[in-house]
């Protein structure tokens, strides 16, 4: 005898149906695969960018006593003269390359990001506030208040070097420099003659403007 058309049809539904969740949980084991493979390479990314950019650590209590402004033109002072004032600049991130001290004669042969790095260091030395402001962007300022006013601070023994490169148009270098009879009125986390490295970001637009968008001091080493 042959079976109801009803019983065909409603056991062939069944058969679809149970095809049908079959389907639907090896689906959602699929996609859950994959999410989960999307969220172990993002945490991947974030370790690697952690590791290769140095976080803001939060700054020590320090008890350093600071000289009085210097009253005159730094630049008459003979002592200070004295002292190396160029900036010797490393591209090996180690810091044990090739090193080439940057000067008038020879700063066609460095990229824009390290003249301009030179140029920051040299709007510290003539305590030009604005100027010193003007070498960071929007991004910086949304996480930090501007600079105030300062005297010009006899920078000296200036190193810096290339430190990595997060993407195409962020690249991070390591700046570190003395104060002499350092005043206490731009940095106060270093006392004179000693020094704490800086990290430098920054961001290069495709037009070929460069800016700081990262500044962070390192406190857990003291040259």
């Amino acid at each position: 005898m042959n079976q109801n058309p009803k019983h065909e049809d409603r056991a062939r539904y069944e058969a679809l149906l149970l095809q049908s969740k079959k389907m639907k949980r090896k689906l959602l084991f699929v996609l859950g695969g994959v999410l989960a493979g999307i969220l172990l390479l993002v945490g991947v990314m974030a370790l690697v960018n952690h590791l290769a950019t140095p976080s803001a650590p939060t700054p020590p209590e320090l008890n350093i006593t600071f000289y009085d402004p210097y009253p005159g033109d730094i630049m008459q002072n003979k002592d200070y003269l004295e002292l190396d004032r160029r900036v010797e600049y490393c591209d090996n991130p180690s810091g044990y390359g090739q090193k080439v001290s940057v000067t008038e004669e020879n700063r066609e042969e460095f990229d824009a990001n390290v003249l301009f790095l030179c140029d920051y260091v040299q709007t510290i030395i003539d305590g030009d506030c604005n100027a010193y402001n003007a070498m960071f962007n929007d991004a910086y300022f949304k996480k930090n208040d501007p600079q105030e006013a300062f005297t010009p601070q006899m920078v000296y023994d200036i190193k810096l070097r290339y430190y990595t490169q997060e993407s195409r148009d962020l690249i991070t270098y390591r700046l570190d420099y003395k104060i002499y009879r350092n005043d206490g009125n731009f940095r106060r986390d270093i006392g004179s003659d000693a020094s704490r490295p800086q990290y430098l970001t920054l961001r290069i637009s495709e037009d070929g403007v460069i800016a700081i968008e990262r500044l962070i001091t390192e406190y857990n080493v003291l040259q």
